[in-house]
């Protein structure tokens, strides 16, 4: 038959083991040599080219794989939207990617996708507290209420929680795994 992905269901049901597939190729890619070099270059430049690391060459592989990764989320949010102009990429659009990595927290795949999750579901929060707050005073009008809550979670995450949600949830699970000892 016909496929066609024209619905939410069927766009996630065809976007969901290209995303599985990519996130396993990235957690492969960390226990390679090259992954090693690239967690090295992380942690520290200096020490990396010294233990004989070319930095320039891991650089370069690793914008290429990220290029790549990007092009394929690109393909496939063109495909979703039909049409993309530069309206659809402002600077709101800019920060929340950053925010969306700095919650999830830097440096972990999970975090990303708890970042991105959190990302996803934050606009419902705020839709819910806007109720809340016109319940309260009807007359009052909140045009940039999301971006101001964008903010506040980035500023709490940044003093309170520096290492995201991926951070808290392996403390978590630190927590739990020593208990009851």
């Amino acid at each position: 038959g016909d496929f066609q992905f024209d619905t939410d269901i069927r766009f996630y049901y065809l976007l969901m083991p290209v995303v599985v597939v990519m996130a396993l190729g990235m957690v492969n890619l960390r226990r390679t040599r090259f992954g090693r070099a690239l967690v090295a270059i992380r942690d520290s430049d200096v020490a990396a080219e010294a233990g004989g690391i070319h930095l320039a060459k891991y650089k370069t592989m690793a914008f290429g794989i990220s290029a790549a990764y990007a092009g394929v989320a690109g393909a496939f949010f063109a495909h979703y939207l039909e049409y993309i102009g530069p309206d659809h990429f402002n600077i709101l659009l800019s920060i929340e990617f950053i925010v969306m990595l700095i919650i999830g927290g830097t440096g972990s795949l999970l975090g990303a996708i708890l970042g991105a999750i959190f990302m996803t579901l934050m606009p419902e929060g705020v839709r819910l507290l806007e109720d809340v707050l016109r319940a309260m005073k009807p007359d009052l009008l909140f045009p940039d209420l999301r971006a101001m809550v964008i903010g506040l979670v980035f500023i709490f995450f940044i003093v309170f929680e520096p290492e995201g949600l991926a951070g808290r949830w392996r403390k978590i699970r630190e927590y739990w795994g020593e208990w009851p000892f």
